[in-house]
């Protein structure tokens, strides 16, 4: 006789099929993406500094006592259409003249302070991603080596702040300081440690002296 229809296993072993070739589409997918998306930060971040280092002398404005020490400088750059439109919080937002994101939607901040450096402060917000995140933001760094006066990594948890290390620039590397220069993987991976999966508040703080 002949067979009308398929069997109820073979129905079932064609979807098993499809199941697992579906997670590996969505794997695939998952992964492209977030390396598009590191790879965009980086491309980001790489626009940020080089403009810092252009305008140090015009970023170091005067601060005001209403400040606290700290002067936002992202609407000097932003008049100077040196950041990146996809960047900005809208008008309307409060993080407007304060803050800034990358392609990983974390908060960037950029200051002059009153000891007269000026900083660029990341925010990391994905814990998921987090370790991933500073390693990235790390080897983009060390392109910028001659002109930095260190890289340093936070974590702050109930009012604390601890810190998983310096890596400082070509400059400042003196003693027994880690600095870019020979700055290994494998520091970095410890360097990152910190902004683990249960991490709260992990941060990325870049340093320019004057």
């Amino acid at each position: 006789m002949r067979e009308n229809g398929r069997s109820m296993v073979e129905m079932l072993g064609v979807l098993a099929i499809i199941g697992v070739l579906s997670v590996g589409a969505i794997a695939g997918y998952s992964k492209a993406m977030m390396k598009y998306k590191l790879n965009k930060q980086t491309e980001q971040l790489g626009t940020l500094i080089n403009a810092v280092i252009r305008y140090q002398s015009d970023l170091r404005v005067t601060i005001s006592e209403t400040s606290h020490g700290v002067e936002p400088i992202i609407s000097y750059l932003r008049k100077l259409n040196e950041i990146p439109v996809e960047m900005l919080y809208p008008p309307n937002d409060r993080k407007y003249d304060k803050y800034i994101k990358d392609a990983l939607n974390n908060d960037i901040n950029i200051f002059h302070h009153i000891t007269n450096y000026i900083g660029l402060g990341i925010s990391l917000q994905d814990n998921n991603i987090s370790k991933e995140t500073c390693k990235n933001v790390y080897l983009l760094a060390k392109n910028f080596s001659g002109d930095l006066g260190f890289v340093e990594t936070t974590l702050e948890s109930e009012g604390s702040t601890q810190y998983s290390g310096h890596v400082y620039g070509d400059r400042f590397c003196t003693g027994n300081r880690l600095c870019f220069k020979n700055l290994k993987v494998t520091d970095i991976d410890d360097l990152c440690s910190a902004c683990t999966g249960d991490a709260k508040n992990c941060s990325l703080l870049f340093v320019w002296y004057d």
